[in-house]
């Protein structure tokens, strides 16, 4: 098979099927293509390839289209546009294309009555994330839609251009309390001379709003002492909330600084300012961090101790498993609690990924199957629940039934969504037709439920019924669990264009 390089100059001479068979097919392939076809100087050949991609798969046919010579990507994506597709994938996949000639159909879709179309929208642009795309945001921010303005102000921030600034600093006195945050982190993020004048403007009125703290955060990171000063000041504050809210903005902060304070705060008065100084700790998590921790477990302040092991169970690295295990044998109860909680939520994020276990599964697992069926009907919601998850484990055709019926009609949503993972652990295909039954069957929650779970054990020949179900719904879930299935089988379309000897 020739290489990436020679495909080139042989592509004149290739069928289309053998293009299709051999290389399109195949996602390995994929970004070799994309950048070859950057090369093809003829219009018509380049367009050929991005016809044989959405005869494939919608994604790869976009993907070409935005990987041609730019004077040919409008005619690659006029293909895109004539796909007879849900309004919502279509955004999708012109944000896919990552081509500039798809910001004028997305800026269409920002004027549509649909507030869920002009969501898309935005976020579609954010995947094109060039220059042009920022005139568009500019106009979704000022959409009527809190949750619109909210996410262009995120995803300029994310581009990083300073062309918007002025919208984004008129987006710090927005109305809606997730606005001005984003549109606070953003001008951080860009951090030109006017967008942090802009932050400093609002942090010299200290009300101690949540906005306020957003712009201390964002000049934190950037290193300004007067608003790292007032954040740290704020620890001492005597009401709580601030206290919280600056243990919370050091957390975000993350400098050695911060570390410091945040591990003084560890004795705070207040279990919320401790627990929330642990949890920055822990979010910060460095090495130097951990090593801190663990001293930490010798303070003479059992409350310091307390808060540590809170933290170390959160980090649950090897060396904090290790340190909470010796919290075990501390004096005060609280500390012991505190290691052995940390210490099963390390060992429940080791065994969960493999089979959900819990402590008592053993135990379950021995019981006779009749009477485990039987628990799937018991009114208590936690037995219902544990009953499902053992199911999962015990690898019963006969358990898939019951499992269903649960999945489909059980009242409380953590029963609902373990069951749903009961039947993807089982694996059998029994079990994966029940899984497309509900699917079919199940109200918009549970349906995602089970794409997250078809996602991770479906095989291939399922690709064509989601796709089948993409375009009726237009459930974007739905692509991802596409691509997370042609991912693990290496094809597109794993049923056809295949040589049948490989």
């Amino acid at each position: 098979m020739p290489s990436a390089q020679t495909l080139l100059s042989q592509l004149p001479y290739l069928s289309d099927e053998t293009l299709k068979r051999d290389y399109l097919n195949r996602l390995q392939w994929t970004d070799s293509i994309a950048k070859m076809l950057a090369k093809v100087a003829d219009r018509t050949e380049a367009i050929r390839m991005v016809k044989l991609g959405f005869e494939i798969d919608l994604k790869l046919g976009t993907k070409l289209a935005g990987s041609v010579k730019t004077p040919f990507q409008d005619e690659g994506l006029e293909l895109l546009d004539r796909q007879v597709l849900p309004p919502k994938l279509k955004i999708r996949l012109f944000g896919i294309s990552g081509s500039n000639y798809a910001i004028p159909y997305l800026e269409q879709a920002l004027n549509d009555p649909d507030y869920r179309i002009r969501e898309n929208a935005v976020e579609a642009l954010g995947a094109i994330a060039s220059l042009a795309v920022v005139f568009p945001l500019i106009q979704g921010m000022n959409d009527k839609m809190p949750s619109i303005r909210q996410k262009s102000a995120e995803i300029m921030g994310n581009l990083g251009y300073s062309t918007g600034i002025d919208a984004l600093i008129l987006a710090l006195e927005d109305s809606d309390r997730t606005v001005p945050l984003s549109a606070a982190e953003a001008l951080g993020k860009i951090a030109t001379p006017v967008a942090i004048t802009a932050l400093k403007r609002v942090f010299s009125n200290p009300d101690y709003s949540p906005t306020w703290w957003s712009v201390a955060v964002a000049l934190g990171k950037l290193g300004d002492r007067p608003a790292l000063d007032t954040i740290l000041a704020a620890l001492n504050h005597s009401a709580t909330n601030t206290r919280i809210a600056a243990a919370d903005a050091l957390g975000e902060i993350g400098n050695e600084e911060t570390i410091v304070a945040l591990l003084n705060t560890l004795g705070d008065s207040h279990e919320f300012v401790r627990t929330r100084a642990a949890y920055g700790l822990a979010k910060i998590a460095q090495d130097s961090v951990v090593d801190q921790l663990i001293s930490a477990l010798h303070h003479p302040q059992y409350l310091v101790r307390e808060s540590a092991a809170i933290a170390l169970g959160e980090i649950g690295t090897t060396a904090a498993e290790n340190a909470l295990t010796a919290a075990l044998t501390d004096p005060n109860e609280w500390v012991k609690l505190r290691a052995q909680q940390g210490l099963d939520r390390i060992r429940a994020a080791i065994i969960a990924p493999l089979c959900g276990n819990d402590q008592n599964s053993a135990i379950e697992l021995s019981k006779p199957l009749d009477e485990i069926l039987e628990n799937l009907s018991d009114s208590s919601s936690f037995v219902r629940e544990k009953a499902a998850k053992i199911l999962g484990q015990i690898g019963s055709d006969r358990a898939v039934k019951s499992l269903l019926n649960v999945a489909l009609t059980d009242n409380t949503y953590s029963v609902r969504k373990t069951a749903i993972e009961a039947l993807g652990n089982l694996g059998t295909s029994v079990a994966v037709e029940a899984l497309l039954y509900t699917l079919n069957e199940g109200n918009s929650l549970v349906r995602q439920q089970v794409a997250e779970v078809l996602a991770q054990v479906g095989e291939g020949e399922i690709v064509p019924l989601l796709w089948e179900d993409l375009f009726t719904t237009g459930d974007l879930y739905l692509l991802d669990a596409i691509a997370s299935i042609q991912g693990r089988c290496g094809y597109y379309s794993p049923s056809s264009f295949q040589d049948p000897s490989t």
